[in-house]
């Protein structure tokens, strides 16, 4: 009788740790593929994985919103500025606060211009790459996915996009960059979650003070 209540009791804080390991703490990762060329060097492709933890910077910033609430600007820092690192510095913005009461969605933007100085009319967009980047950018961007929490918090972003570059519109000495870039957020445990885990610890709990009593 008392190891059947004691297995009962294992059982449970098994429960308990399965549900814990079912719903992780949250965690954020970006993974950009580029190509990318540039005047007088060979063209070079990249293919990079960001996180908290391999990055001196990552966030991302929702700088413009519309009366509704609605994001029409997402800016991306991430990486770590210097040399041969793991992940290299890149900033990398979308925007549509210049197209008339346009948020951010699943669709394809073209003619854009560098997103903070964007003209009206002209979705934005840029890009800098280890610590390289351009006063003029145009091109094509497409979003595949974008979704937010309730509380308005990006929890999924997926792009791809075709852009040109240099320090003014119309040179013959153009930056390419074409390749896509992806942002996940892992969802933290909700409240159904974490309730289901209290009742399996209060459950835990009094399975012990029983067992207790009758040893």
């Amino acid at each position: 009788m008392k190891s059947s209540k004691l297995a009962k009791g294992i059982a449970l804080a098994i429960g308990a740790l399965g549900l814990s390991q079912a719903f992780p703490a949250a965690a954020q990762v970006a993974h950009l593929t580029l190509t990318l060329g540039m005047p007088f060097n060979p063209e070079r492709s990249y293919d990079i994985t960001y996180t908290p933890e391999n990055s001196d910077h990552f966030s991302i910033s929702e700088r413009y919103r519309l009366p509704s609430g609605e994001v029409s600007y997402l800016a991306f820092v991430l990486g770590t500025v210097g040399g041969e690192v793991e992940a290299p510095f890149l900033t990398i913005d979308f925007g549509t606060q210049k197209l008339p009461n346009q948020a951010l969605t699943v669709g394809t933007y073209t003619d854009t211009e560098r997103a903070m100085v964007a003209s009206a009319g002209h979705p934005g967009f840029d890009i800098s790459f280890k610590n390289q980047g351009n006063n003029a950018v145009w091109g094509s961007f497409t979003i595949d996915s974008i979704l937010f929490s309730t509380e308005g918090k990006l929890l999924e972003f997926s792009s791809s996009f075709q852009a040109y570059g240099s320090y003014i519109y119309g040179t013959d000495f153009v930056d390419t960059y074409t390749g896509t870039f992806t942002y996940n957020a892992v969802r933290e445990p909700d409240t159904a979650a974490l309730f289901g885990i209290g009742l399996t610890a209060l459950g835990l709990q009094a399975a012990r003070r029983r067992w207790q009593r009758t040893s």
